[in-house]
């Protein structure tokens, strides 16, 4: 566009499908590569991009001509693609619906990419929900308790549990599941799942 003149830094968070810690450090490389490659030929600039087992951090040097929520769906909707294909997750792996989105003046962005590069040592001292509302309350953006995503809230409605053990270290958590006879025709299955809880 002639004569169209922009400065615009967003960061992008989004997370794994139920917050599952399916990103292993053996591929994690690659798929920030990945990433980078549709930014930049969506015609964004990469300043800075590193996830953690669950979620992901992406700082770009956006263009104005495409819409925010369509770069970040085809980044989705190709990446889910590119780690299926080559078989990298252990699971099925999908993207959770939802991102969020946050812009910074050009003074900031020095300090935004130390935190997105920081991100193993952080996430030590906090976990990813707990992050994810504190850039909500920091940017003052309105939201519903409800619709912020919590894996025991969905797998304990799903399988329609009456019974849960809820574990956790410093690394996992262990969610001990046992579902009604009602919704597997039997009561003695029991279910475990393991997320990341850093």
């Amino acid at each position: 566009m002639p004569n169209t003149y922009t400065q615009l830094h967003v960061q992008l968070i989004f997370a794994v499908k139920y917050r599952a810690a399916l990103i292993e450090s053996s591929w994690k490389n690659r798929l920030q590569q990945f990433i980078t490659g549709i930014i930049q030929n969506n015609g964004h600039k990469m300043l800075q991009i590193n996830n953690m087992p669950d979620h992901i951090h992406i700082l770009i040097g956006q263009r104005p001509d495409q819409a925010l929520s369509a770069l970040i769906q085809n980044v989705k909707t190709e990446s889910s693609i590119w780690v299926n294909e080559h078989k990298l997750s252990r699971a099925k792996f999908a993207w959770q619906e939802g991102y969020g989105a946050f812009s910074y003046s050009k003074s900031h962005v020095p300090d935004v990419i130390r935190y997105i590069q920081n991100q193993e040592s952080h996430h030590r001292k906090q976990n990813f929900l707990d992050e994810y509302r504190s850039f909500l309350n920091a940017f003052e953006v309105e939201y519903d308790e409800r619709y912020i995503f919590t894996a025991t809230t969905y797998f304990t409605s799903l399988l329609g549990c009456k019974h849960q053990t809820f574990l956790r270290n410093e690394e996992y958590v262990y969610l001990f599941l046992l579902p009604s006879r009602r919704s597997y025709g039997t009561s003695n299955k029991t279910f475990l799942f393991i997320f990341y809880s850093l």
